[in-house]
């Protein structure tokens, strides 16, 4: 069972409620910026292609700002893109990592 403050959910409801903010933050992105999730579903796959070394979405992501894919409004936007590639298995779960503030991520690395 999934507990936030003062709610109580199963896991199929929490995992609903994920993904359908998911798919808002990505639906608003495309809106604020045309077809955005298409220029930053090719960038990530891209860069995964490039490297044998696993890595966490936020350096894929901090690259692709770099690189002039557009920041979305919200980064929720980011989460469908890596969904999408680890779906399509182009990339693949590769373990946990600590991100800089020591919270632990998902790992990936290139199928």
């Amino acid at each position: 069972m999934c507990e936030l403050p003062g709610d109580k959910m199963d896991r199929a409801t929490a995992t609903e409620r994920r993904d359908d903010s998911i798919a808002r933050a990505v639906d608003h992105a495309d809106r604020v910026s045309h077809a955005w999730s298409v220029l930053a579903y090719t960038y990530i796959v891209s860069w995964a292609k490039g490297s044998d070394e696993p890595f966490l979405a936020e350096e894929a992501i901090a690259s692709a700002l770099e690189f002039g894919v557009p920041k979305p409004p919200d980064g929720r936007a980011w989460g469908a893109i890596i969904q999408r590639a680890a779906r399509a298995g182009l990339i693949v779960k590769a373990g946990y990592r600590e991100d800089r503030y020591c919270s632990p991520k998902t790992l990936w690395r290139r199928a």
